[in-house]
């Protein structure tokens, strides 16, 4: 079977370089910095809503200097079941731990002790599926945004030379209707004449046949 291959400038713009609404965008402090992320919910929502059928698992999981580290699997399917993808990627998260002081300036006699490795796990779980999602096209422009402001700069070029095209013949139609003009103008009017012609011809008497 021959594969079909969609050119990118056959694609209209709000599909090559479609912004995810600044709604569902968040930012996350991370050990390189602060970066913007997308919250888990839209993100299962997306999948729900392009791909029906989908699961993702945890593939491998471990601590590394008081960090979670993950390797998530994302596997969807068509509506059909009879086209599987699979996407995996890693996602990170702190281990979490008390305080050494209380906010009342106290000695934390919890300090040091991890408050809650389950919620730990899932925050890198979840930063795995987000992840995942990307490489499928869900908030592409969030995790990279210098190439989704290329596609837009290219596809909004596209779209320009697109219209450039439609102005060159829509000029090229109105210099052919002004050459055709006259020619135009002398077929009406000879049409005109055959018109007043044949009304005339049938208003007149017609000729009595000889009688015999």
């Amino acid at each position: 079977m021959e594969k079909k291959i969609i050119k990118f400038e056959n694609l209209p713009i709000e599909q090559v370089a479609k912004k995810t609404d600044l709604i569902w965008v968040e930012q996350t402090q991370l050990r390189g910095g602060i970066f913007n992320t997308v919250e888990i919910g839209y993100v299962e929502f997306e999948l729900h809503r392009r791909f029906p059928l989908w699961d993702f698992e945890i593939v491998e999981d471990k601590q590394i200097d008081g960090q979670i580290v993950v390797k998530g699997k994302l596997t969807v399917k068509s509506p059909d079941g009879k086209m599987t993808i699979t996407k995996m990627q890693y996602g990170s998260s702190e281990v979490k731990k008390f305080a050494d002081l209380l906010p009342n300036g106290q000695k934390n006699p919890k300090a040091g002790e991890m408050i809650d490795l389950a919620n730990d796990y899932k925050a890198a779980a979840s930063d795995a599926l987000k992840k995942c999602a990307s490489l499928l096209g869900i908030a592409f422009d969030v995790y990279h945004p210098r190439v989704w402001q290329k596609l837009f700069i290219l596809a909004k070029r596209q779209n320009k030379n697109v219209e450039s095209k439609e102005e060159k013949n829509k000029e090229k139609i109105i210099k052919l209707e002004k050459e055709l003009a006259p020619q135009t103008e002398g077929m009406k009017r000879a049409k005109e004449a055959m018109e007043k012609y044949k009304t005339e011809t049938l208003d007149e008497d017609p000729i009595s046949p000889p009688n015999y």
